[in-house]
């Protein structure tokens, strides 16, 4: 359980690295909706609701991190106008683009640390794939700042390759999650939570009857 618990602390910290977990400041007040308990968490099945889907943007970021597929991002993230990316985010968006797209928003932000992500894992990858091909299996100085170059300075992480499956990992990621308030206000939420690594702050916003994440600031 030491090693399972290590290993998922470790993807992790690589997903706040490339941007999967960023939250926003300051503890609220309790719910407006429904009974408060412990913690400022309310017992109602919305507050469940947003739980769970902020427990499935885990689950997205761990597939993306062993895929590079974030196809299924827009399923619980959105772009909200009402719900600006903090200046970092801008900042590294204007970074990879040139210029922050219009009505870019945390789903626009999240698949571009995706992509940007994935653009420095293959090159790692190809690398090490040529250093083997010449009966290495390490990168030469020269190869090591080749790479960080070609990914405009920045060392690229590794794809995820933990020791669990994504199933088994989703439930250690379950037990690690601590809420300490879901405050909802018709249909937006602000969420303080911890994952076991990092005290987050999530923004959710309700269309159509679903909670997506409309924005996420890491607090420490």
């Amino acid at each position: 359980m030491g090693k399972h618990r290590l290993a998922l602390l470790v993807g992790l910290a690589i997903l706040i690295a490339i941007g999967g977990v960023v939250l926003l400041g300051g503890l609220g007040n309790n719910s407006s909706t429904g009974e408060v308990i412990a913690g400022g968490v309310p017992d109602t099945e919305e507050a469940q609701e947003i739980q769970a889907t902020i427990l499935q943007a885990y689950k997205l970021y761990d597939i993306a991190g062993r895929t590079f597929d974030a196809s299924q991002f827009p399923s619980v993230f959105v772009n909200d106008p009402d719900v600006p990316l903090t200046r970092d985010q801008r900042e590294r968006l204007q970074e990879w683009f040139g210029a922050v797209p219009e009505n870019a928003g945390y789903l626009t932000y999240v698949i571009a640390c995706y992509t940007d992500f994935t653009r420095g894992a293959k090159l790692f990858e190809e690398a090490m794939a040529n250093a083997r091909a010449k009966g290495r299996d390490y990168l030469t100085p020269d190869e090591w700042r080749r790479i960080v170059e070609l990914h405009g300075g920045r060392p690229p992480a590794p794809r995820l390759q933990p020791s669990m499956t994504v199933e088994d990992a989703q439930e250690m990621q379950k037990t690690l999650m601590r809420y300490d308030l879901i405050d909802v206000e018709d249909d937006k939420a602000r969420v303080i939570f911890d994952d076991g690594a990092t005290l987050n702050k999530a923004t959710l916003v309700r269309r159509g009857g679903k909670w997506y994440i409309a924005g996420v600031e890491r607090l420490r």
